[in-house]
């Protein structure tokens, strides 16, 4: 398996806070002051050491609808995991890049919905499995972007893309990537894809020339929604 980032170190940290899927996410904001209070808190009980401050729970989060949710531990408990897997092609080529918040060139892969509500709260894990070769005069080595859609609002979960190494040899690679930690509430009735991509708008443009065959999987760490927070 080729996975050059395996085995890269842990950090243990006191105090965790995950938003909204990621930075700069349009439509959901903390609480005014919120952040500063937070760490203001932080502060006070572990630098000047007045342990009485309540700092709140080891761990909060913010899901897609703004809400903050707290917990005691993290990773959270599972309640289950979402599945998706599919295969198909994709044709890379220089300058590419997604523009929009949702790639019109990728090869997608549906994810099934939960049977109950609950919350997308982690990293998700793609595994994907491709042949390709480059061009002549084109990189033998290149990336492309693994997403989670939402396909009921049009928005990358998290406003988030993960790059996936590949390497343009004509030999069969598989690789394996945990992507962005997200924080998303689903249903039954929600519509979730993973979209395999040549370009983001989040990196540089594509630089080579290659069609890829490919076929992923995806698990996504669902749990129970957490207490909300009083912030």
């Amino acid at each position: 398996m080729d996975d050059p980032a395996a085995g890269q170190g842990q950090i243990r940290l006191d105090r965790v806070q995950l938003p909204p899927g990621g930075l700069q996410r349009p439509g959901v904001a903390a609480e005014d002051g919120a952040l500063e209070r937070i760490s203001l808190a932080w502060f006070s009980r572990h630098l000047k050491g007045e342990r009485r401050t309540d700092t709140g729970p080891a761990f909060e989060y913010v899901d897609n609808t703004g809400v903050w949710r707290g917990a005691s531990r993290y990773p959270l408990s599972p309640s289950g995991l979402l599945h998706g897997s599919g295969k198909g092609g994709l044709q890379v080529r220089p300058g590419d890049t997604s523009g929009l918040p949702t790639a019109a060139k990728a090869a997608n892969i549906r994810i099934k919905a939960p049977r109950t509500e609950g919350q997308l709260a982690g990293a998700p894990r793609v595994v994907l499995a491709y042949r390709g070769e480059t061009a002549a005069g084109s990189p033998a080595t290149t990336f492309v972007y693994a997403q989670i859609v939402d396909e009921g609002t049009g928005v990358v979960v998290g406003n988030q893309a993960t790059p996936i190494p590949v390497r343009l040899d004509g030999r069969p690679h598989v690789v394996s990537r945990e992507l962005e930690t997200i924080a998303w509430k689903v249903a039954k009735d929600s519509r979730l894809t993973l979209q395999i991509t040549s370009g983001t708008a989040l990196y540089t443009p594509q630089r080579a020339t290659a069609d890829l065959v490919l076929s992923a999987t995806v698990t996504l760490p669902l749990t129970r929604p957490d207490a909300p927070v009083t912030l």
